[in-house]
């Protein structure tokens, strides 16, 4: 019997069934002689439509597939006939390439790989059918497009027309294109004379237009924005109607400043009855991406009540849904309404599906931060709770960074698993175990059996992704576990629609979802690659991660402890540098934490030498959280910077810089003074990296000096080594000004650097991209800051000084800001308050009437003429007393360069500002008042002193000492 035959039958008899392509392997293996060509790629293409169903039905069986694929002594038989023997050594370009495309399709790579020269060179030699060319297109590895480039433009453009599934085929790879490519070239030209012609349908117009949008954010596309634009011209001006899907498609061509589109494709989506779920989802994401669009919340109100109304629906809930609307939490975290619904219809599903499912969501919402934006939700978590703790961990179906994950949303959610917690810290440390016994620190190849093994235990995401990022291993327990939850492909096949032709006009675009996933996969899947998966490692850093969150939890564990003390030894941790820094960086705000600490520095310290440039400067990014892992990582820098041995070569470099320098600024506001002094040592360092590497390229050069200055200001660090280097970048920026908050706000932070105080040649540069700015930015914090620099400016800077700055062009577009009308009301500065400030303020109300009964203060007073507002003001008096906030103080009782700012412009107009320090008043928050404290009070007032100066000079007692504690950033916000 000849192999169709037997396919045939293998087909009848086993139609509807699941394993169908095992009876196709069991007919492959049967036969006594080689097959023919065309049999054996009818074999592949039955194989492969027995993957399509699987995949339909269960896509958590895809791996299994492919396992009982090569295991199977049906496809052993197959590749050694006609994928190690010699069945191609006649020339048959079309069944070489289908019988390739379909192993690509398969996901069995590393066979297709063994084919690839052969099937390389048919496609160079000479001229190959043009489907034949597609199909090869469609599905090599990202790595060979730029060769195959050429020859698929030039047969693309000899073509005298193309259909549309062929274009949507050949650009199907249009994220992957080499700069300048020919078959992009080839697309345009044909897409354009289509348009013109109107020789393809609205849908397939909207398609190409989205990969040929996509093709043009590629570096050296050679795309002319005047084409695209006039293709969306076309296609509006036509007013096709559209469907769903071709609509949403159209979403990510839409720029900000196309109107016409955007109406287009708003006006179409809120005709439509019903929206499917993942399109609903797409456009949630391009509303939030591209916000402020016309029109856009009567379309969010529309999407969202659908939303609301398909999860309303509780009978008819479908855990791909919320497996679906899980991993887009982000876009519909903002509605109450909609996240109450995921959360009913996860707890209403079938008991069987929780395991994956409920768990999925219950991460997502963790790190979505549900439970803070919506309090109301906490009952339906602890209800989802239950489920979860009732059910346990699925055994070996979660990787340990997924339980990991489990265990931080239990604290954000404010959750208690104990069950849950106690199955994932035993298996934690029996991984570990483990990892120790057979892997001992790297996978040799002759203990790749026993790896396996252990890979399987800790779950396969881990093996997989070990040292990839957490976006990675998510996909995982999603795309391979969740079924029909998985994200539909963002280029549906190309032939969608379209009328069947022949079967050898079956498009190259059909197995491109496959390819996308090779494509992400090819390097981890290779099975040199894992063996060199420092996988002991991967389980230290996990245990070390763990044990801190359950810290953060007060979940102790004493097994877990004593592991956590044992990786952390230098003799037993086999951390690189990079999972250090994320371990210290976790650890470091953790007081029982201190020792492991301590241990993982000395660690640390040894490891920095070995890195590269680029590598120290991104870990010291990385590390800038705890300080001292920051000094260290600073410290070789600097060394490195003395010695010529450090290049900051390009952007990457830059931003790992502006990572860092922002970093530090976060980690002072969170540190006790004596750490402060060695965060404002490193910032410096940072800073002067920074700027003597600072780019050309003027958006650029605004960016770093925005992050030195606002870093240095909020600091109170005020540094005239800099001065050289911004006043060059302030040269830049005139130039060519560019009018936006940003630019405000780096004219803010360099007058509060200096206090107000500007050098002449700065303040004049400042002057003029602030009279730029003044015509522009309409924001009220904008205006207000623009305000103050004015008000510096005039009464800080000297009279001739003054005079130079009023001549310059553009001056009067600040004159509202120098000359305020007197009957108008500017926007002011505002004082948001946390419970320590509302308190203190309390008890100094009533301190204030008591010390100065015969005066009128008036509270949150904006001084006349300025932005600026105090606690309490006596305008009899010009006087302001401010209770600091975050944003006034640094370390101690030392102001920041904004509030240096502030006290200076108001002294010059005649006004005082009187810090009420929380320390110098504490006897006021006390249940009877300190009469001192009262008498020092009316004292500083009266005669112009500080607080704590009146106090000294009444000889009461000694200074108060500087709090070690200063007020949180993080706290300056009611509740």
């Amino acid at each position: 019997m000849s192999l169709a035959k037997a396919l045939n039958n293998a087909r009848q008899a086993g139609k509807g069934l699941q394993g169908l392509h095992l009876k196709y392997l069991e007919a492959y293996a049967e036969q006594a002689s080689t097959p023919s060509l065309n049999d054996a790629v009818l074999f592949l293409d039955l194989l492969r439509q027995g993957r399509s169903t699987l995949h339909s039905k269960a896509p958590g069986t895809l791996k299994r597939y492919e396992a009982e694929c090569l295991r199977h002594e049906g496809y052993i038989k197959f590749r050694s006939q006609f994928v190690e023997g010699h069945e191609f050594d006649q020339p048959s370009s079309t069944m070489l390439v289908r019988i390739y495309s379909n192993l690509r399709r398969m996901n069995l790579h590393s066979d297709a790989e063994k084919l690839w020269p052969r099937v390389y060179s048919f496609a160079t030699a000479g001229p190959m059918p043009r489907v034949d060319l597609l199909r090869i297109w469609a599905t090599c590895p990202p790595a060979e497009l730029p060769k195959l480039d050429a020859t698929l433009g030039k047969a693309l453009g000899n073509a005298d027309s193309l259909t549309s599934w062929q274009l949507l085929s050949a650009l199907s790879r249009s994220g992957a294109l080499p700069p300048r490519s020919a078959t992009l070239k080839a697309c345009l030209d044909h897409l354009w004379k289509m348009v013109k012609e109107f020789q393809a349908n609205p849908e397939d117009i909207a398609k190409m237009l989205a990969r040929l949008h996509l093709a043009s954010k590629s570096e050296g596309a050679g795309i002319e924005p005047e084409i695209l634009d006039k293709i969306k011209k076309e296609l509006v001006a036509t007013s096709p109607t559209l469907d769903v899907d071709s609509l949403c498609s159209l979403l990510p061509v839409i720029e900000s400043s196309d109107e016409t589109l955007w109406v287009f494709v708003r006006d179409q989506l809120l005709q439509k009855k019903r929206m499917p779920l993942q399109n609903s989802l797409d456009v949630l994401e391009f509303l939030n991406r591209v916000p402020g669009k016309k029109g856009a919340q009567k379309l969010r109100l529309f999407v969202e009540v659908n939303l609301e109304m398909k999860l309303s629906k509780a009978a008819q809930s479908d855990p791909s849904d919320v497996a679906r609307i899980s991993r887009h939490l982000h876009v519909v975290a903002s509605s109450g309404k909609i996240c109450q619904g995921l959360l009913n219809t996860a707890i209403n599903m079938r008991k069987d599906l929780y395991p994956v499912v409920l768990w999925l969501l219950f991460m997502r919402t963790g790190e979505a931060g549900l439970a803070q934006k919506h309090p109301e939700l906490l009952v339906k978590f602890d209800r989802v709770g239950e489920i979860l703790e009732s059910h346990g961990i699925p055994e070996g179906r979660m990787s340990m960074m997924e339980m990991l994950k489990s265990v931080r949303a239990m604290r954000q959610n404010q959750v208690k698993m104990p069950k849950c917690v106690e199955q994932i810290v035993q298996h934690f440390l029996r991984i570990l175990q483990q990892a120790q016994e057979h892997v001992g620190g790297h996978l040799a190849a002759e203990a790749s059996q026993e790896a396996s093994g252990l890979g399987a235990a800790m779950g396969k995401p881990l093996l997989d992704n070990a040292g990839e990022d957490e976006a990675v291993q998510d996909e995982s327990l999603e795309a391979q576990r969740l079924g029909a939850a998985a994200k539909k492909p963002p280029l549906d096949d190309a032939r969608e629609g379209q009328p069947e032709e022949t079967a050898d006009e079956e498009t190259a675009d059909q197995g491109l979802e496959v390819q996308q996933d090779q494509d992400a996969s090819d390097t981890k899947s290779d099975p040199s690659t894992v063996k060199r998966k420092d996988l002991l490692a991967e389980v230290q850093h996990l245990v070390l991660l763990l044990w801190a969150e359950l810290e953060q939890q007060a979940l102790e564990n004493s097994e877990l402890s004593a592991a956590a003390r044992d990786v952390c030894e230098p003799e037993r941790c086999k951390l690189d540098v990079r999972r250090i820094a994320e371990c210290l960086v976790e650890l470091s705000a953790l007081e029982t934490a201190s020792i492991l600490c301590e241990k993982l520095h000395a660690t640390f310290l040894e490891s920095l030498p070995a890195l590269a440039g680029s590598e120290l400067l991104e870990l010291t990014a990385k590390v800038s959280f705890d300080v001292q892992a920051a000094a260290m990582a600073v410290q070789e820098l600097d060394k490195r910077v003395m010695e010529d041995r450090l290049s900051v070569s390009d952007s990457a470099d830059v931003d790992y810089l502006i990572q860092c320098a922002s970093n530090l600024k976060r980690a002072a506001r969170a540190e006790r003074a004596g750490d402060v002094e060695v965060v404002q040592e490193q910032m410096i360092k940072v800073c002067k990296l920074l700027l003597e590497h600072m780019p050309e390229k003027p958006e650029k050069v605004q960016e770093v000096m925005s992050v030195v200055c606002a870093a240095l200001a909020d600091l109170g660090l005020e540094e005239p080594i800099f001065n050289s280097m911004l006043y060059k970048g302030l040269r830049v920026l005139a130039r060519n000004p560019e009018p936006c908050d940003g630019m405000v706000e780096l004219l803010f932070s360099l007058a509060g650097l200096h206090g107000g105080k500007l050098p002449f040649n700065m303040l004049a540069y400042a002057w003029v991209l602030a009279t730029h700015c003044a015509a522009e930015v309409k924001s009220a914090e904008s205006c207000a800051k623009l305000w103050a620099l004015a008000l510096a400016a005039r009464h800080l800077s000297s009279k001739t000084a003054w005079t130079n700055l009023r001549l310059a062009p553009n001056a009067a577009a600040l004159d509202r800001s120098v000359f305020p009308p007197k009957d108008s009301k500017l926007p002011a500065f505002g004082l948001e308050g946390n419970r320590q400030t509302q308190e203190l303020q309390d008890h100094l109300r009533l301190a204030l009437a008591s010390a100065l009964p015969a005066q009128l203060s008036e509270e949150q007073l904006q001084v006349p003429g300025t932005p600026f507002v105090v606690d309490f003001g006596f305008e009899r008096l010009c006087l302001g007393i401010v209770v600091p906030r975050a944003a006034h103080k640094t370390s101690g009782n030392k102001l920041t360069g904004h509030a240096r700012l502030m006290e200076a412009t108001l002294k010059a107009m005649g006004w005082r500002v009187l810090w009420a320090w929380p320390d110098e008043l504490a006897g006021l928050c006390q249940e009877t008042p300190d009469d001192s404290v009262v008498a020092a009070l009316r004292s500083a007032i009266e005669e112009g002193k500080s607080i704590s100066a009146a106090r000294r000079a009444a000889g009461v007692g000694q200074e108060v000492e500087q709090s070690a504690e200063p007020m949180e950033e993080a706290s300056d916000s009611d509740g």
